[in-house]
This record gives C-alpha cells, sequence and structure tokens, in this order.
C-alpha cells in the first residue's frame, strides 16, 4: 500500500511538472523581456522554484488537514488483526516524512520550469515574436517522455492492483470444503476444581457433549481444534505401505473428533466410512485421512485398509477406515495440507472445543449453551465463543483492504496520467492552431486533422503502456507472497489492464483533436 502511495504520488509529480513546463512555455516572452532587461537567470530560476513552492506547500497543507480527518475513519477499515492498529494516527514524526515529502516534491515539480527560465534565450524568443521557441522538439519530447512516464507508472499500478483484486475474488470463492452458515465454536476447559480426575472430566464432557446436542434446533459435536480457530495441532504421521516398502512420514494435522463432528461441520466422506459410536478405546483403532493426504500417501491404491501411526502414540497402528474430503482449516488462503481424523474415544488428546451448527439465532444458541454449562459446572467458564463465518471474514480481512486501498490509488493514478495525455494534446493544438488553421484553410479535411492528433495520443500510451507492462513484469515476483491462485504474470489481467488503458487513452486524445478540427481557418488566421 505504501509503494502503490508512492506510485500515485510520482503520477501526481509527473502531471504537475508537464502542466508547469507548460505554463513555463506560455510565459517565455515574458522571460525574455526579463532576461533582456538584466534579470539574471539564476534569479528567474528562483522566482519558478517559490512559485513552486507555494503551489505544493498549500496542496501539502491540505493533505496534513485531510489526513487528521481521514486517517481516523481508514483505520476503521483495518482488520484488527493487523498489528498495532490503534497506534496509527498523524504523529509528530509523521508530520516531519510530510514535511519531507513535500519539500521533495516542490523540488521535483520546480526543477524543469527553472531550469527553462534559467535558459532562456531572449534574442531567440523576441525574434520569433513568442512562438517558434515555443515549439522547440526538445521541449516537445520531455513533455511526451514524462507523459509516458506517468503512463507506465499508472499502469502499473493497475496491473497490481487488477492482480490483488482477481486474487481476492479467488480468495473468497474458493472451497472451504465446509458450510460456515449458523456455525460457532466455543471453547469449554473443564474446571480442575471441580472435576479433579480423568474420570470426572471425561463424565463432564460427555454429558456437556449431550446437552449441547439437546440444544432446541442445534446440532453439537467436540473437536481439539475447528477450522479457522487459530488452533493448529500437527504432528508426524508414518504411513504403511502395503507392498512391504518402507513408512512414509508426513507431517499432518490431527484432528480429534467425536463421531458427528464431521456431519455438523458439513463435510462428506467420500470414500469407506465415518467414525461411528462403537470406534471406542477398547476396539480396533481407526482412522480418516482427508483428500489431500490419500494422494500423498497413497496415489495409486485405496487407502481404506492401509494402516498408520502418529507420533502421540507410535506404536499404535491404526486402520484407515474412510477417507474425507478436504477442509481449509488454518485460512482461506492456506493450501490444503494432509490431515488425520482420530476418534475421541481412541486418543490421549483434549477436545476442548464444541461445534454447533444451529438453524435459529446464534446469540440465543450461545446464550443457551451458557446456560446449560453452568447448570453442569458452575465453575467452568465459556473462554471463547468464534462465529464460524466471522472467522472467514477476519481470514481475508488483510487481503481484502490490500485490494481495496491499492485499488483506490490506482484509479486516480490512472486518472492522472490520462488527463496528462489530453492537456499535452490540448496545449499542442492552442500551439498549432495557426498552422491548423491554414491547413483546413487549403482543403485539410477536419477527419485528417483529428486522426492525426488521436494517433499522437495512442502513440504516447501505448509507449507508456509498454514501458508499465515491462515495469509490471520486472517486479512481479515482489507480489508473488500476496497472490491466491492467480499468476502474478497472469495473461488475461495484463490484456485486460491493455486494452482498457489504450481505449480511454484513445478517447483522451480524441477529444482535443476534435477541438482541433473545430477549428475556425478565417478566425485563426485574423488572430495571428
Amino acid at each position: 500500500i505504501f509503494a502503490a502511495a508512492g506510485v500515485l504520488l510520482g503520477v501526481a509529480v509527473v502531471n504537475i511538472t508537464n502542466l508547469l513546463t507548460a505554463r513555463g512555455i506560455t510565459r517565455l516572452r515574458e522571460l525574455a523581456v526579463r532576461r533582456a532587461l538584466g534579470a539574471p537567470g539564476g534569479r528567474l530560476a528562483r522566482a519558478l522554484l517559490i512559485e513552486s513552492a507555494w503551489l505544493v506547500g498549500f496542496g501539502g497543507l491540505a493533505g496534513v488537514v485531510l489526513a487528521y480527518l481521514l486517517v481516523p475513519l481508514l483505520v476503521g477499515l483495518l482488520p484488527a488483526a493487523i498489528p498495532r492498529v490503534d497506534g496509527i494516527g498523524v504523529t509528530p514524526v509523521v508530520l516531519a516524512f510530510a514535511l519531507g515529502i513535500t519539500a521533495a516534491t516542490a523540488l521535483a515539480v520546480g526543477i524543469v520550469p527553472a531550469l527553462l527560465a534559467a535558459r532562456v534565450y531572449p534574442e531567440r524568443v523576441l525574434r520569433a515574436g513568442g512562438r517558434g521557441h515555443t515549439r522547440s522538439g526538445g521541449l516537445t519530447r520531455l513533455r511526451s517522455g514524462l507523459v509516458v512516464l506517468e503512463v507506465a507508472l499508472s499502469v502499473t499500478l493497475l496491473i497490481g492492483s487488477s492482480l490483488l483484486a482477481t486474487s481476492f475474488g479467488r480468495l473468497w470463492a474458493s472451497e472451504r470444503g465446509f458450510d460456515a452458515g449458523g456455525l460457532v465454536a466455543l471453547r469449554i476447559v473443564p474446571d480442575r476444581e471441580a472435576h479433579r480426575t480423568r474420570t470426572e472430566r471425561s463424565t463432564f464432557l460427555g454429558d456437556l457433549d449431550r446437552a449441547l446436542d439437546a440444544l432446541p434446533g442445534a446440532r453439537a459435536s467436540a473437536v481439539n481444534s475447528p477450522p479457522l480457530s487459530g488452533l493448529n495441532s500437527s504432528n508426524d504421521v508414518w504411513v504403511e505401505h502395503p507392498t512391504g516398502e518402507a513408512s512414509t512420514g508426513l507431517l499432518a494435522h490431527i484432528s480429534v473428533t467425536r463421531p458427528d463432528y464431521l456431519a455438523v461441520l458439513g463435510v462428506p466422506v467420500v470414500r469407506g466410512r465415518g467414525f461411528v459410536p462403537d470406534d471406542e478405546g477398547d476396539t480396533e483403532p481407526v482412522a480418516l485421512v482427508n483428500e489431500t493426504l490419500a494422494r500423498a500417501a497413497w496415489p495409486d491404491s485405496n487407502p481404506v485398509g492401509a494402516r498408520l501411526r502418529t507420533l502421540d502414540d507410535s506404536t499404535l497402528v491404526r486402520t484407515v477406515v474412510g477417507v474425507v474430503a478436504d477442509v481449509r482449516h488454518r485460512s482461506l488462503g492456506t493450501p490444503v495440507g494432509p490431515k488425520v481424523y482420530l476418534p475421541a474415544a481412541q486418543s490421549r488428546r483434549s477436545t476442548h472445543e464444541w461445534l454447533i451448527r444451529t438453524d435459529g439465532d446464534l446469540a440465543e444458541t450461545v446464550a443457551a449453551a451458557r446456560e446449560v454449562l453452568g447448570t453442569l459446572s458452575p465453575g467452568t467458564p465459556l473462554t471463547r465463543v468464534l462465529v464460524l463465518e466471522e472467522a472467514i471474514e477476519r481470514s481475508v480481512a488483510v487481503p481484502r483492504i490490500r485490494a481495496l486501498f491499492v485499488g483506490a490509488l490506482a484509479l486516480p493514478a490512472v486518472a492522472l496520467s490520462l488527463l496528462g495525455i489530453y492537456g499535452v494534446l490540448a496545449f499542442s493544438v492552442a500551439e498549432r492552431s495557426r498552422e491548423i488553421g491554414v491547413r483546413l484553410a487549403l482543403g485539410a479535411s477536419g477527419g485528417r486533422v483529428v486522426r492525426e492528433f488521436t494517433s499522437s495520443g495512442v502513440r504516447l500510451t501505448a509507449a507508456g503502456m509498454a514501458a508499465g507492462l515491462g515495469t509490471a513484469l520486472a517486479l512481479s515476483g515482489l507480489l508473488e507472497a500476496f497472490l491466491f491462485d492467480v499468476r502474478a504474470v497472469d495473461p488475461f489481467v495484463y490484456s485486460l489492464v491493455s486494452g482498457v488503458v489504450l481505449v480511454i487513452g484513445a478517447l483522451s486524445a480524441w477529444l482535443p483533436a476534435r477541438r482541433a478540427a473545430s477549428i475556425d481557418p478565417a478566425s485563426s488566421l485574423q488572430a495571428e
């Protein structure tokens, strides 16, 4: 976001430099007269620099005032997951930075007009009657080059924002593996004073599981770490191959659940069976695996019936009885990894998270769960309430803000660059009005004039667009880490941005071209 703001500032600097250069060209006769009367070139340059400093200074002051007004509103849009978000504000350090940026901007926008004033030649300008010198090829190329630069910067920024927006759209639409509607996770850790022994805690958890599952319109089941909760319980898993090959070691997430957990979460069993109440501690040890683990460990065979061991119980060999669909556990943007499900009755891990799905109001369901908990164990607190839909929102909050802010900065950058194209061509039309009038008087068609000026604008746009595409390609690696399911060099995004910029650039050139074609030859020549 900071880089995008810098690019927008760069586009604004180039645009204002172009405008001030055009203004300096219109003042060449005045500057030439002042030089002829003895004013040193350095004094004229300082005068123009001071004018630029006043202009930029007022802009910087307005920016600081806007920052005081808008930063609190912008901070309100930021997700709470951003570290130290409450400390964001217009501090003395920020004011000092703004002062430095304002000074640098004043120098950047004023240097070209100042050099123009310092190097004006009175005899040439006065001999030309104020014309001729203004048509200097060097100045024309300079102003065209500035337009190409700002188009290149804005295209680079627009490509970046388009990639981020595409990435966020695909992230939001990505397959989550479960339906978050009506799901809430409650963390309940038994009070050690009230439930001293393992048997007492196990009895309490069983009673709580049945009581929560009996809530009106609700289904409940326990798990050690629900999706998007921030809890990650990974461990080493060794997979035994039926062919007698050596066991394969994998790092997998371990999910310890009660039999109806998958049904509550809405995760289908795609092969084999799920857990059943008969999967108790004194029966055959079993496990479920997700599709990612099944593909990694048994790419060419049926995982059902295969065996594995986990680091928790390295001597306990479990039989895989089913394969379940993949679930995004850490966040929507984190790729699905290998996962093993273990029945709670056959694991030493604690299941202190209850997942409840309700058809009614979530707040009422949570209140009812608190009441049930208070009845069963008054000393046991409800330590956390996690609404899964809100967890998904938090999971994508930073990518959303990133795409929103960078896009909001890219649009004015593109608008400024197109304004630059319009300004250069409009100035050229005003500069060449006599020439255009003569050509029209001699029989040139208005359509030909329109095509000539429009093609000039399209060439500037195309040159800037090519430079912007090259810059975006060179910087694509910097964006790779922020993108989901989209390449940093995405042909569709690059083509779309190129086409849009080219069309709008041609429109920006067409408007002054139409004005050129509407010049009245008689009026133009009489003005001369």
